[in-house]
C-alpha cells in the first residue's frame, strides 16, 4: 500500500504502529478494496484510538468494552491527534462514525458501548470488541496465530457481510432516486445493443413477428441496468456489474453505493 501524505510525515515510531494496526485488521478480513490509503490509515488510527493503544503502548495493554473503554467520536479525535501526530478537527466528529468506523463495527472488530442509543446520541461510543482483546495484545508474539484462528471464528467480518450475497437469485433494487450508478456507456451500450439484437432476431425469427426493430438508442441504459439486476441469472448481472463505473456493495441481498448506507440500515435494526 502506497503511504499517504500525511503518514509519510509522521514518526517512525506512530508509523510503524499505524502499519501493526493494518497488518491486524488485514487478518482480520477487513476489506480495503477501493479506498483511498488516507482512509484506510483513518480507520487504523480510529481501531488503536478503542483499543486505548498509542504509540508508545504496549500491545498486551489493549483495552476493551470489558474494561470500560467508551470512545465517544470526539475523544476518539482527540486521542488520534494527541497519540498519532494529526490535526483532525474536532468539528468532523461526524465522518469518524460514518466512514473510519464505519468497517470497523461492520466487522465487529469495533463495537457500540451502547446498542440501543441512538445513532446521533452524544454519549453512544465505541470499543475494541471483548473478543478480540486477546488476539490485539498478543501481537508480535508466538501465540499470535493461534489466537488469531480463534478470534475468526468468533466473529463474522465485514468481508464476509459484504459478500455473502453472492449467490443470489434475484437481488431487489432498492436504490433511492438520490442514487447515481455511473455506468461506462461503452460498455453498457454494447451489451444493450447485444440484447435488443437478440431479441428482435428472437421476436422476428421465432415468434414470427414482423414489428418495427427495437432500436438501442430509444432505450434508457440506466433502466435497462436495474431490469438486469432485478430479473437477469447470475452471469447477466456479473456482465453488467463489469460495466459500471460506481463501487456497487452487496449486503442482505440489498444494493448500495455507499457503505455509509449500511451502517444506517444496520443501526435501525
Amino acid at each position: 500500500m502506497a503511504k499517504s501524505q500525511n503518514t509519510r510525515k509522521k514518526s517512525s515510531l506512530v508509523k510503524k504502529r499505524i502499519k501493526d494496526a493494518l497488518i491486524i485488521l488485514t487478518s482480520l478480513d477487513m476489506p480495503m478494496e477501493g479506498l483511498s490509503n488516507r482512509r484506510i490509515e483513518r480507520m487504523a488510527m480510529a481501531f488503536l484510538a478503542t483499543t486505548q493503544l498509542g504509540a508508545k503502548t504496549n500491545w498486551s495493554e489493549a483495552k476493551s468494552l470489558d474494561d470500560n473503554v467508551n470512545m465517544k467520536t470526539r475523544d476518539i479525535i482527540s486521542f488520534i491527534n494527541k497519540e498519532f501526530e494529526e490535526n483532525i478537527s474536532p468539528g468532523s466528529y461526524d465522518d469518524i462514525r460514518r466512514k473510519d468506523l464505519l468497517l470497523l463495527v461492520l466487522g465487529e472488530v469495533v463495537v457500540r458501548t451502547n446498542e440501543n442509543s441512538a445513532r446521533n446520541d452524544s454519549t453512544r461510543g465505541y470499543a475494541l470488541n471483548p473478543s478480540l482483546k486477546k488476539l490485539v495484545g498478543s501481537f508480535g508474539s508466538e501465540n499470535w496465530t493461534i489466537n488469531l484462528s480463534e478470534s475468526l471464528g468468533l466473529i463474522t467480518t465485514a468481508k464476509k457481510k459484504l459478500n455473502s450475497q453472492r449467490s443470489i437469485v434475484k437481488i431487489p433494487v432498492l436504490l433511492s432516486s438520490k442514487d447515481k450508478i455511473d455506468i461506462n456507456k461503452v460498455k453498457g451500450k454494447a451489451k444493450l445493443e447485444r440484447e435488443i439484437a437478440k431479441y428482435n432476431k428472437f421476436s422476428q425469427g421465432v415468434i414470427g413477428q414482423g414489428l418495427n426493430e427495437v432500436k438501442a438508442t430509444k432505450l434508457d441504459l440506466k433502466t435497462y441496468a436495474k431490469y438486469v439486476l432485478t430479473e437477469g441469472n447470475r452471469d447477466e448481472k456479473r456482465e453488467l456489474l463489469a460495466c459500471l463505473d460506481t463501487t456497487i456493495y452487496i449486503n442482505n441481498r440489498k444494493l448500495y453505493t455507499k457503505l455509509e448506507q449500511i451502517e444506517s440500515d444496520l443501526s435501525t435494526k
